[in-house]
């Protein structure tokens, strides 16, 4: 078996007093002091510079879209799938779809839609949860099931069944809106020392990764590639 050498066997005086310290402080671990006043001395130059209140804003300007919440709806489906294509496939799944939404629209029962979506829907993972999805936004819900059906979710009145079948490149859809909820946009005094706190953070962890990077350039580590590929692991 072959032995590996992590480092040159050598210790200096330097390297040998740390050892000895941190034995006889019982700090055998990833926190100690000697690391404490290292994280204090990085630190303490970054925490005095504070992202400006220019800077605050101009983050706050060119991000307004992910700090702002969209107008969203969450719906109920029951698809029935038939690819573009194929006219014999989307003639059988219009005829499903008018037939089931003909039977809901004059159902009293408020878990039919459930029942119907659960047995009847082959959207898979809407299925699952008797035809509900998640709050989303029109974006969101014209990527999973299409334009048509996210233009339906913010029409149909909410708690009612859209009054017709809605048709889409995946097939043909029955659609309830179960609840719509207003878009949001923050105002700027309510995120801004949100937004200082991410960008002190991002500064620091982008100094902290400079610091690291110059350290391991300054100490001339080299890996002796073909030696590694040599070792045998038993």
């Amino acid at each position: 078996m072959k032995r590996i050498y992590l480092s040159v066997p050598h210790m200096g005086g330097r390297e040998e007093a740390y050892v000895h310290e941190a034995f006889a402080s019982n700090w055998l671990s990833t926190v100690g002091p000697n690391l404490e006043a290292f994280e204090k001395e990085f630190e303490a130059p970054q925490r005095k510079v504070s992202p400006t209140d220019a800077e605050v804003r101009a983050f706050y300007d060119g991000n307004k879209a992910a700090l702002s919440r969209p107008v969203r709806a969450r719906v109920a489906v029951v698809q029935y799938a038939a690819p573009a294509g194929d006219a014999a496939a989307r003639s059988t799944a219009r005829a499903r779809a008018e037939a089931a939404l003909t039977r809901l629209l004059a159902s009293k029962d408020p878990y039919a839609f459930g029942r119907v979506a659960s047995a009847e829907s082959q959207e898979p993972r809407s299925r699952l949860t008797n035809g509900e999805l998640p709050f989303l936004g029109r974006d969101e819900i014209a990527e999973r099931l299409g334009a048509e059906v996210a233009a339906a979710a913010f029409e149909a009145p909410v708690g009612a069944v859209a009054p017709r079948v809605v048709e889409s490149a995946k097939g043909f859809h029955v659609v309830k809106v179960l609840a719509r909820e207003e878009g949001y946009e923050p105002a700027f005094e309510e995120v801004k020392e949100m937004i200082r706190t991410r960008l002190a953070a991002e500064r620091r962890s982008a100094a902290y990764e400079r610091f690291l990077k110059a350290l391991r350039e300054s100490a001339a580590v080299k890996l002796d590639e073909k030696a590694i590929e040599a070792l045998e692991v038993d």
